[in-house]
């Protein structure tokens, strides 16, 4: 039997648990975009601030 490849339709949503729930409810957005505003991540916030992240370039030949 030639086993099938993994598809992520397949497994069912992980449920959020209660803390995200509430925070979510409160907030109306994501962990992850909460996250980032955190005490805790100002010295990464600066980080970003002084060093941004290169953009993208369009690579498209004209």
């Amino acid at each position: 039997m030639i086993p099938r490849p993994f598809d992520p339709d397949d497994e069912p949503a992980e449920e959020m648990d209660m803390a995200d729930e509430v925070a979510y409810a409160d907030t109306g957005r994501p962990w992850g975009a909460r996250a980032i505003r955190h005490p805790s991540h100002a010295a990464t916030r600066a980080h970003f601030a002084a060093n941004p992240l290169p953009v993208q370039q369009d690579r498209r030949s004209a």
